[in-house]
């Protein structure tokens, strides 16, 4: 990247305050750069230690703590500590994502609209930087606040669920929230057409930009990542979060677990955490199928989905003890309406009957179901009442310092992946290690496979260093400080978790671990079952053999079975399966009955599971029936 005097700079400024964009545009004097374009997922929000820590925007000094600064125009919350700004890309960064931003407000201010903005719509910074600098990677993150519902009101909601429910159990709005309450698959298709149709803003006004009748940015000439969201709180809670007191979530009026887990940042049913997760998943999903649109529309633009649901994996909000402190995600807050915007921090008292107040170090909700929902509404900003949010609801369940600093080291994965359409990001809940997918092949190789590769290659012009692989792999092609590696199994007898790993110039280093499996196929199996299938028949069995050569020792065997019949017993051994079943009834039963078999071989690990291999009956007829039993 090239460095570039004031006066340059002044000269390059006046050119496009002259002539907006018709001068002369010389890229090889003009510093490379990445634009931020987003929401509060990527502003930075809740990853600036205090207020003041924010930055300004387009000249206004962040508001600071102060009571309604929601309404506060320029209350972007855009930290020097977001993931543009951490990321080793080699690029200057500019972020001009603003909390609470929506698709619509890349192209227009939405002040005065509620929770609107009055900073300038982002697509125009971004085509002033544009102008005078060179854009390389555009990083992009919206969708989940969108014309349909926002990320705020949708957590609000199951927060206000859980606390109205541990207090006043009888009120029957106070079930957890689940897919019922949540946005459909609908809504979230609407999304992406939003989401689309801002990124397609970005293109057509970066495809515009010309410099004495030549296009500046030709397609390809620079990145956009589509960078989906992690879910802040874990898929299942450690164990110490599950009880208080003798009671948990189900139990009638559970109020010291919901002080616990209030405090641990994580107020919410347990019931409700698959179907959070799967909220999150159609986010990625909503991404997903914008870029693979965008991609269709525009075959030429460089476009990749950015997959970080995993990247946060043991360091979610109530995934370990200790929490919040040892997670990557500002735990959920809130702030009853106060001028001094006093906080939360030691305890709940909601056993009083009273309508409002806040005592010395403990702030008192009403004990009203009525007045408590309306109270955390107000608290968190989820009504349109004035003064309805303040700063430290705000930054509730969004990424803090560490988060982004992981997502800084995603971001640059996904700035460096070579011809992909998607970069996956996810972290070792035990090692904390980040694991990223720059690689276009199957999900693990198998030995004695013949035409079994990984392919991994590096953005064009990405500085390597070296490659490196550990046990059970052969370098096929590549290597050295090319762009590019493809490797294989070697053929011998080797399990577990292979590894490739790429030095670059710049001191980064990134690895791709893959699992290598024995090679067992279909034929390595030798098995014994029915002629055929009837209904309502419990007496079923069939054997497998391991018959594998060289014979591989099998420690597990796992079957799983269709819909409807039952698994009556199994028996197993290194060498042989045997499996009792019963069959449901006539009308359960398809016309060739699938069953899959996993197996784990000695010494491998639960994820190193082998398989599916498959076992299909046909089912019987009437007279084959009638004649058999």
């Amino acid at each position: 990247m090239l460095s570039i005097n004031k006066q340059t700079r002044t000269k390059k400024w006046l050119c496009y305050l002259l002539c907006i964009g018709a001068c002369y545009f010389n890229s090889s004097i003009a510093q490379e750069i990445a634009v931020a374009i987003g929401d509060s997922f990527i502003s930075g929000e809740g990853a600036s230690p205090n207020p003041t820590a924010y930055l300004s925007v387009e000249g206004h000094a962040f508001p600071g703590w102060v009571y309604a600064q929601r309404f506060d125009p320029y209350f972007c919350h855009r930290s020097p500590n977001s993931a543009i700004f951490q990321a080793n890309t080699g690029l200057q960064a500019f972020n001009f994502a603003c909390s609470g931003a929506q698709p619509t407000d890349v192209l227009f201010v939405r002040w005065p609209q509620d929770g609107g903005r009055g900073v300038q719509a982002q697509v125009e910074r971004l085509r002033e930087v544009a102008l005078v600098n060179q854009v390389r990677l555009i990083q992009v993150g919206l969708g989940a606040n969108n014309s349909i519902f926002t990320f705020g009101g949708e957590a609000g909601d199951c927060m206000s669920r859980f606390f109205n429910d541990a207090y006043h159990p009888a009120d029957p709005n106070n079930r957890p929230c689940s897919r019922s309450t949540m946005p459909s698959t609908n809504d979230i298709d609407n999304a992406s057409i939003e989401l689309q149709a801002a990124v397609e803003s970005i293109i057509n006004m970066m495809n515009s930009l010309e410099s004495n009748g030549q296009q500046l940015y030709p397609p390809g000439s620079y990145r956009i990542v589509l960078q989906d969201y992690t879910n802040p709180i874990a898929p299942e809670f450690h164990r110490m979060y599950h009880r208080e007191a003798g009671r948990s979530d189900g139990s009638w009026r559970f109020t010291d677990l919901a002080l616990e887990r209030y405090m641990a940042g994580c107020p919410v049913h347990m019931s409700s955490l698959s179907d959070t997760h799967w909220l999150s998943q159609q986010l990625g999903r909503m991404v997903a199928t914008a870029r693979q649109n965008l991609a269709a529309a525009h075959p030429n633009q460089d476009i990749i989905y950015l997959n970080v649901q995993n990247a946060f994996n043991g360091a979610r909000l109530c995934e370990a003890p200790n929490s919040p402190h040892n997670a990557m995600v500002t735990p959920f807050r809130m702030r009853l309406p106060d001028p001094a915007g006093f906080p939360l921090t030691k305890r709940i008292l909601i056993d009083r009957a009273i309508a409002n107040g806040i005592a010395v170090g403990d702030v008192l909700l009403p004990d009203n179901p009525t007045l408590l929902k309306s109270a955390l509404k107000f608290a968190c900003g989820i009504d349109t009442a004035q003064n309805g949010i303040a700063q430290g609801c705000q930054e509730s369940l969004h990424p803090n310092q560490a988060g982004h600093a992981t997502l800084a080291r995603c971001l640059e994965f996904a700035a460096i992946a070579g011809n992909t359409n998607q970069v996956s990001c996810s972290r070792n809940a035990i090692t904390g290690t980040l694991h990223m997918s720059l690689i276009e092949g199957p999900n693990s190789l198998k030995a004695f496979s013949p035409g079994e590769e990984y392919y991994v290659s590096l953005r064009p012009g990405t500085s390597v260093a070296s490659w490196s692989i550990s046990n059970g792999l052969q370098i096929v092609s590549g290597g050295g400080s090319s762009n590019s590696i493809t490797v294989r199994p070697k053929d011998t007898v080797y399990r577990g978790q292979a590894k490739v790993t790429v030095r670059l110039n710049n001191g980064n280093r990134y690895d791709k671990t893959i699992p290598v499996l024995s090679g067992l196929a279909e034929a390595d199996f030798e098995f014994y079952t029915p002629e055929f299938i009837c209904p309502n028949e419990t007496h079923y069995d069939f054997m497998a053999f391991n018959d594998s050569d060289p014979l591989l020792a099998i420690e597990e065997w796992h079957w799983m079975l269709p819909g409807g019949f039952e698994t009556v017993f199994e028996d197993n051994y290194p060498d042989i399966s045997e499996l009792h079943f019963g069959a449901p009834g006539d009308s359960d039963i398809d016309e060739v009955v699938t069953f899959s078999l996993w197996v784990n071989l000695e010494g491998s690990s639960p994820e190193e599971r082998e398989g599916p291999f498959y076992v299909q009956i046909p089912k019987g007829t009437p007279q084959q029936c009638a004649a058999t039993f």
